[in-house]
């Protein structure tokens, strides 16, 4: 990825009054096609200085080979909010499940996730090393998931991990929900191996929901939500979501064969029979 990107990005965002930068941001926003990309500097290039306007379309030139419009709008979105020092809300949050105290009122865990769930606008990803008796997050996906909002699962499989983990995580979200999400796996042939021959674990815990990056040391399971000592932020940042969003795309998973033919012989019984 390319610095400059983000270096121009706070160029313009300092040298230009806030409601032009907030034109540009609304109108990249809207636009669908990389081929209008530049008719949004031209058409705030009469309010602005002519210095100030090359530094526009060369954050747009640069940004436009790697990324769409909207993630250029997000972009200039996240740098305006960093300048201004006024973001909504506060960039990272402890979240935290155990035992309480005074100190610090902080959210559990389970209840950031739900939350970030039931409020979802654009999307879910969730990564998780194991899954179990998550009904409640299972419930709360669905419902996601009715509304139109898309859902990712990236999971440790029994033969991915070489048998290091014995039960699938996919196991727990249930045949109907993984019908209607996409699931991803590491291969085994991209995973390093210790001295001993075991291979690398798909050990990640995390949770990207529209804007928001919850990270955090809980699986997805009961003991997880409900007993165990568990640690996590959340980053309410478009930019960290964007960046981490570009990294997933770049690591090598796969769509696990499995789902995908789970999910063809689906769509391929009578509409009669097939699961409400």
């Amino acid at each position: 990825m390319n610095p400059k990107i983000f270096k121009l990005a706070k160029q313009f965002i300092e040298s230009v009054p806030v409601d032009v930068a907030r034109e540009v941001i609304e109108n990249l926003l809207l636009v669908k096609e990389l081929g209008k990309l530049f008719k949004v500097g031209h058409s705030v290039g009469h309010n602005i200085h002519a210095d100030h306007l090359h530094i526009l379309l060369t954050f747009l030139e640069v940004g436009g080979h790697e990324f769409s419009p909207r993630e250029l709008g997000i972009t200039l979105e996240a740098t305006l909010a960093a300048v201004e020092g006024k973001s909504s809300e506060p960039l990272a949050e402890i979240v935290w499940t155990g035992p309480e105290t005074q100190q610090l009122g902080i959210r559990r865990n389970d209840q950031v996730l739900y939350d970030l769930i039931q409020n979802a606008k654009k999307e879910i990803l969730l990564i998780t090393f194991s899954a179990a008796k998550i009904d409640l997050l299972r419930k709360g996906l669905m419902a996601a998931l009715s509304r139109g909002i898309p859902l990712r699962l990236i999971l440790e499989f029994e033969e991915a991990s070489a048998g290091q983990l014995t039960y699938d995580a996919a196991k727990a979200f249930g045949q109907e929900l993984l019908s209607k999400a996409e699931v991803y796996y590491w291969p085994l042939d991209r995973r390093e191996r210790n001295q001993a021959g075991k291979p690398g674990k798909l050990h990640a815990k995390c949770a990207l929901i529209d804007d928001a990056l919850l990270v955090s040391s809980a699986n997805l399971t009961d003991d997880a939500f409900n007993r165990n000592m568990e640690l996590g932020v959340l980053l309410n940042s478009p930019t960290h979501a964007q960046l981490f969003q570009m990294h997933v795309a770049e690591i090598g998973l796969q769509r696990h064969p499995r789902m995908v033919a789970s999910l063809k012989a689906i769509r391929q019984l009578p509409h009669c029979h097939r699961s409400p």
